[in-house]
C-alpha cells in the first residue's frame, strides 16, 4: 500500500510538530487569564503533554520549570533550582545510585544464588529464598528496580527447570543379543546381562502437559512472591519507595528539627512491620 508523500512527512516529523504547535494550542490560557494560577496551569499542561507523548526525553521535560518559571514571573531561577536539590530528592537519587551499582556488579544475582543454595530445592523454601533477597534489596532501592532485577533470576531459573524437566520416565533395559538364548531373554531384560540398550517410555502426554502446567503455575507464584516481598521491603526504609521519600520531605519541611522522624526512627518502625507483612 502506497502512502501519500504528505502523510509520510507528517508521520516522520509528528513529534517535532507536536513539540512546536502544542504550546501554541495552549496559549489561549495565558491570553484569557493572565494570572499566576493560569501560568502555572499552562506549565503543568505543557509538561503533561510532553511527558505523555515523550516528544522530548522525560528528564528534559522535568527541567522545564527552571526555564519557564522565571520567564513567566512565577518565581526566580534560584528558588526553582533549590526545589530540585531538596534532601528528599537527594535521598531518592541515592537510591537510584544504589540500584545501578547493584545491577552493574550483579549483587542481586550473588545474593539470590547464595540464598537458594542454603534453602535447597523444596518449592516452598525456593520461593522464600527468592523473596528474602528481594525484600532486602527493595529496602535500599525502588520497588520497581528490585522487582525487575530479581525477575531476571526467576526467568533464568524457570528456563533451567524447563530444560531439565524429564519428558518421560525413561528406563534402560538391556537385551541379550542372539535368538539362541530366547529362554533367558526375560532375565537379561531385568538384570541387564546384554549389551543392547532399549529405551522404554512409560509416561503419557497428559502427564507431561500437567507437569508443564504445574511448572507454569510455579513460575507465576515466584513472580507474585517477588512483587509482594518488594512491596513489603519498600516499607522498611525512607529510600525504599518514592512515597516514603515524599512523606519524609513533607514532614521535614513542615516541622523542621522539631520532628523526631529520621532515617533511623523510620527504619525502626518500618522494618519490623515489613517483616510481619512478609511472613504473614
Amino acid at each position: 500500500m502506497n502512502v501519500p508523500g504528505p502523510l509520510k512527512w507528517l508521520n516522520k516529523y509528528k513529534w517535532l510538530l507536536f513539540l512546536i504547535f502544542y504550546p501554541i494550542l495552549l496559549s489561549p490560557i495565558l491570553i484569557m487569564y493572565p494570572q499566576s494560577e493560569a501560568k502555572g496551569a499552562y506549565t503543568l499542561l505543557l509538561m503533561a503533554g510532553y511527558w505523555i507523548t515523550e516528544c522530548i526525553p522525560i528528564y528534559v521535560t522535568a527541567l522545564l520549570p527552571i526555564v519557564m518559571a522565571p520567564l513567566m514571573g512565577l518565581f526566580s531561577s534560584n528558588e526553582a533550582c533549590i526545589e530540585y536539590m531538596r534532601d528528599s530528592i537527594m535521598l531518592f537519587i541515592n537510591g537510584a545510585f544504589l540500584a545501578v551499582a547493584t545491577e552493574h556488579r550483579n549483587i542481586h544475582r550473588r545474593i539470590g544464588v547464595a540464598v537458594l543454595k542454603i534453602m535447597g530445592a523444596d518449592p516452598r523454601f525456593l520461593m522464600l529464598g527468592l523473596m528474602l533477597p528481594t525484600w532486602f534489596l527493595s529496602m535500599w532501592m525502588s520497588n520497581a528496580a528490585a522487582t525487575i532485577m530479581m525477575l531476571t533470576i526467576v526467568e533464568a531459573l524457570m528456563s533451567r527447570l524447563e530444560t531439565i524437566k524429564p519428558k518421560g520416565e525413561e528406563g534402560v533395559a538391556l537385551r541379550e543379543a542372539g535368538e539362541e538364548n530366547g529362554g533367558q531373554e526375560g532375565d537379561a531384560w531385568h538384570h541387564g546381562d546384554s549389551n543392547e540398550s532399549v529405551t522404554v517410555v512409560g509416561k503419557s502426554g497428559n502427564v507431561e502437559a500437567r507437569e508443564a502446567e504445574d511448572l507454569q503455575k510455579f513460575g507465576a507464584a515466584l513472580s507474585l512472591g517477588i512483587a509482594f516481598s518488594s512491596s513489603c521491603g519498600g516499607m522498611g526504609t525512607v529510600i525504599g519507595t518514592p512515597t516514603n521519600v515524599v512523606l519524609f520531605g513533607m514532614v521535614s519541611d513542615t516541622y523542621g528539627s522539631d520532628t523526631p522522624l529520621s532515617f533511623g526512627t523510620f527504619s525502626a518502625f518500618g522494618i519490623p512491620l515489613s517483616l510481619l507483612l512478609l511472613f504473614s
